[in-house]
């Protein structure tokens, strides 16, 4: 079933999120940082139409919102800001999450704004909290299954083979709430243990996959097998994504706002599936495995 307009509520929670960031930001900017420096007012039309993280306008190493933490002036290359230089270039190599990636390049946007003075600006606040969330690409999705994964038989009838892959769907699929609604509950409750009901979903989906990859298709259905295989594939991979959301909600973002439109993409295929069966004529009693891609 598609899932609700939660969904949408989910991703807008998100940006107010990333929105809200800037507040606790500045609260904490005015209780550590010392020595602050103030840019020249000309400077921040050319901040507004462009935010450059890895700007160093005295060439020393340290980027410009590096040297507001460590409270040295951006445009001065002095001694005292060595040791913190050195610091920061001897710091152990750190295994980051997604969640903490996203942190850090937010903190670095707003040290940017804060540079030329619109951390408080809402239009600059809000363009850095949309930009963060459109390029949500933490992880990578899967690479996408061509013929040459499947096999392809000149032999087999679509009978046959729509009965078979009826089956494995009709004995793979857990029946009860989409993933999107499991996740909106353990989020509303607080309670991580919620999401193992994922777990038997994401089996049941994998099973699907391997019986796709593993079952002969005839000719005519080959497009179509294939549509549906990197579907479900990518479902597979979001639901995943959501499984983390406790542990590194960044990457539980990325499988809320590309759920939905995968979901559809999946619809679209077994759409195509079902048009293969009906342009060739073929229908399903209700005994038949395949009666799963007949409209109900």
């Amino acid at each position: 079933m598609i899932p609700s307009k939660k969904v949408l509520t989910l991703i807008l929670v998100s940006i107010l999120i990333v929105t809200g960031a800037f507040v606790f930001a500045e609260y904490k900017n005015k209780q550590t940082l010392t020595g602050e420096y103030t840019a020249d007012s000309t400077n921040i039309l050319t901040a507004q139409n462009s935010i450059d993280t890895y700007k160093d306008s005295d060439g020393d190493g340290l980027k410009d919102w590096e040297e507001l933490l460590w409270g040295t002036d951006p445009k001065i290359a002095d001694a005292d800001k060595k040791d913190a230089k050195t610091v920061v270039l001897n710091k152990k190599t750190e295994s980051l999450t997604a969640t903490d990636k996203l942190a850090r390049t937010f903190f670095s946007q707003y040290m940017n704004l804060k540079e030329v003075g619109l951390q408080n600006d809402k239009d600059s606040q809000e363009r850095v909290a949309k930009n963060l969330l459109a390029d949500i690409n933490f992880t990578q999705t899967p690479a996408p299954y061509t013929e040459n994964d499947i096999k392809i038989s000149t032999t087999l009838g679509l009978r046959e083979y729509g009965n078979t892959i009826g089956s494995i769907f009709k004995n793979n699929l857990v029946p009860g709430r989409n993933e999107v609604a499991i996740l909106q509950n353990a989020l509303t409750l607080g309670n991580r243990e919620v999401l193992k009901e994922l777990d038997p979903i994401v089996a049941g989906y994998k099973n699907i996959r391997t019986g796709l990859l593993t079952t002969a298709v005839p000719s005519q259905a080959v497009s179509s097998h294939i549509s549906l295989l990197n579907s479900l594939n990518k479902i597979i991979f979001l639901v995943e994504l959501l499984s983390k959301t406790f542990t590194d909600p960044a990457v539980g973002i990325q499988g809320v706002a590309l759920y939905q439109p995968t979901f559809v993409e999946l619809q679209q295929s077994f759409e195509s599936m079902r048009s293969v069966f009906k342009n060739a004529g073929i229908t399903f009693t209700s005994s038949e495995p395949g009666i799963f891609f007949q409209p109900q």
